[in-house]
């Protein structure tokens, strides 16, 4: 084996490892992302539905003191009494 022989096989051999273990770095990485985006989503989901209910439950709210306003303006609606001579 020449000298250039040697310096083409050695040049071949490590940039074969450095673009497998580049490989394997995005592969981990890309994994790493995926799992986070898989996590977010799940938050995300997780948040509309609190949004949701919370919604929900503010309008049956409202809806709940409409109705005891109603309630409570009939009281009011009514005339004061008075007494004779006051």
């Amino acid at each position: 084996m020449t000298l250039e022989e040697k310096i083409a096989h050695l040049q071949e051999t490590v940039m074969t490892e450095a673009r497998s273990e580049g490989n394997a770095i995005i592969d981990n990485h890309k994994k790493a992302l995926e799992s986070l985006f898989e996590k977010h989503k799940k938050e995300v989901a997780e948040r509309a539905r609190v949004y949701a209910i919370v919604k929900k439950m503010n309008k049956d709210n409202k809806k709940k003191q409409k109705k005891h306003q109603t309630k409570e303006s009939n009281k009011t609606k009514r005339k004061p009494v008075r007494f004779p001579g006051i």
